[in-house]
């Protein structure tokens, strides 16, 4: 069996939640927390964030050891500890079960939630521990799901598994991963996040790049209920283009707080596109030949 703590919030949980016959998302239990995270008699609020508990000791005198001694150093080093364990495990008996879950997960998520990183095999009980990239990591609340985001998420795995063979779409969700791991640099996660919109909205065409993202993207995304203008694509796309050719973008080079603004908003909007890639394999053609019907000019 494979496990996986994922720290995330979800509205009247009934306990557990069937993704597939081999993999389902439930609630941690407290002889888990104790033994995966040194976590004894948690207390959790209403937020499913822990309010309390005590660190156990183990019977050799040592604090037992933490998930988070894996996470990326840097800026996240003093707020590690900080962080309390998760309130849910994701258990599977298929590894790739498990990836495609977190995968639905983070597109239907508009916020943001934790799968710790490393890898741990318990020798006692012969289960393997699966500790993720994070994804999105924030030290804020993680994102709260619905039931019906849960449901939402099942369908959307369900087409993931269905899938796994479409090589093109592998590659989007590999670089969707990457993107949105706080351990990559923001410039990576922005050349990532406008590429992946670029790969669906613009397809081969190699002329206009510029305009094709900016009016494709838009009007897809405008019509999936986000409201998003030409002129703010067009900013991401030159955006793109200055990062990838080696330069940086005045706007945001000194602005930190411009900067988490612009990757919250870009991978907001490719997780949007995504799924309708993914949902209705919309292209580029497709989005431009309902646009001309729009105008009602010939295709």
């Amino acid at each position: 069996m494979i496990l996986c703590p994922i720290s995330i919030r979800i509205e009247k949980f009934n306990g557990q939640f069937r993704f597939s016959e081999s993999t389902q998302i439930r609630e941690i239990s407290n002889s888990e927390l104790n033994q995966y995270f040194g976590v004894d008699a948690p207390q959790f609020n209403d937020d499913d964030q822990i309010t309390g508990y005590t660190q156990f000791q183990g019977i050799d005198g040592r604090q037992r050891n933490t998930i988070w001694t894996s996470l990326p150093k840097g800026l996240l080093a003093s707020q590690v500890d900080e962080y309390p364990p998760p309130k849910y495990v994701i258990e599977s008996s298929n590894d790739e079960e498990i990836r495609k879950m977190i995968t639905a997960l983070h597109i239907i998520t508009r916020g943001s939630f934790v799968c710790p990183i490393g890898i741990e095999t318990l020798s006692k009980t012969e289960e393997t521990i699966h500790f993720y990239p994070p994804f999105n990591f924030t030290f804020e609340l993680p994102c709260k799901l619905s039931n019906h985001d849960l449901s939402k998420s099942q369908e959307l795995f369900s087409r993931l598994m269905k899938n796994k063979q479409d090589h093109g779409l592998e590659i989007l969700l590999k670089r969707l991963l990457r993107c949105c791991d706080i351990d990559q640099s923001r410039e990576i996660r922005m050349i990532d996040a406008v590429s992946i919109i670029e790969s669906i909205v613009c397809g081969n065409h190699k002329t206009e790049m510029t305009f094709r993202f900016s009016l494709n993207s838009s009007f897809l995304l405008n019509k999936a209920g986000v409201q998003v203008p030409f002129s703010e694509m067009k900013v991401f796309y030159d955006t793109r283009s200055n990062l990838a050719h080696g330069g940086h973008d005045k706007k945001l080079a000194s602005d930190s707080i411009k900067w988490t603004e612009a990757i919250d908003k870009i991978l907001n909007y490719m997780k949007v596109v995504l799924k309708e890639y993914i949902d209705h394999d919309v292209d580029g053609k497709k989005i431009e030949k309902e646009l001309l019907s729009k105008l009602n000019i010939p295709s």
